[in-house]
């Protein structure tokens, strides 16, 4: 899948990156979309990728996954800790 210009591991890799960069803090659907594919958001054309690849990080995440990324109803998504990753 490429969404912006970049494939899917590698924005996975930046969304991680991007909450990992801030643990406990909410971000918008408009700051990801602008931190991790640089445009502007629209919801048309981002809302599916962003959650078809927070879904994809929670698997990678595992059992703990919804507990690390979560989407509040508002539907900004935020990682209360910190995530180590190799």
């Amino acid at each position: 899948m490429r969404a912006g210009g970049l494939a899917a591991p590698k924005l996975i890799e930046a969304a991680v990156v991007l909450f990992a960069s801030a643990p406990g803090k909410v971000f918008s659907k408009e700051a990801i979309v602008q931190a991790v594919w640089n445009v502007e958001y629209h919801p048309l054309r981002h809302d599916a990728a962003l959650f078809t690849n927070i879904m994809r990080i929670r698997r990678l995440l595992g059992e703990d996954g919804s507990e690390i990324i979560r989407v509040p109803r508002t539907a900004t998504a935020s990682c209360p800790r910190v995530i180590s990753y190799s």
